[in-house]
């Protein structure tokens, strides 16, 4: 039985990456999609960012800026669907905007997936054998850092 909570778990935008797994992320997204439980969440109001439109030197900045938009209209729920590299992606841009406190899910439809490991050793947090980490209401701090350097 999966215990997920949907009451008030609708996220305010989604950044995509159908290219993940190897390309396979599309047929996972699709499968996911189809899910009776996943269409509770009611994710077609949120605004969506697809990557598979953007060519790989553009995407960090094309997320940047998208999530920027976002947060200027408001929007707090952000969800990342794809591998560990989206959540980076998404995680990147979020950082410039801490101040206004947003909040990161993420559905693992990447190869890894080691975002969602620890939280997702269970079938209550996965969907369609998917790892989803979507309670925005029990949402916690992560520690993060970020390293800047200069080559010599």
């Amino acid at each position: 039985m999966n215990s997920l909570k949907l009451d008030n778990n609708k996220a305010d935008a989604i950044i995509v990456n159908t290219k993940s797994c190897g390309n396979h992320g599309k047929i996972l997204w699709d499968t996911i999609n189809k899910n009776a439980l996943f269409q509770k969440f009611n994710f077609q109001n949120a605004k969506k960012l697809n990557l598979s439109d953007f060519n790989h030197d553009q995407i960090q900045s094309v997320v940047n800026n998208w999530i920027g938009e976002c947060i200027n209209l408001g929007y707090k729920k952000f969800v990342a669907v794809g591998g560990d590299g989206t959540v980076h992606l998404a995680m990147n841009a979020l950082i410039q905007h801490k101040n206004s406190s947003p909040i990161l899910g993420a559905i693992g439809i990447g190869s890894s997936n080691d975002f969602h490991k620890k939280f997702c050793n269970n079938e209550s947090n996965k969907i369609s054998d998917i790892p989803i980490r979507l309670n925005f209401q029990k949402a916690f701090y992560h520690d993060i850092c970020e390293v800047n350097y200069e080559s010599e």
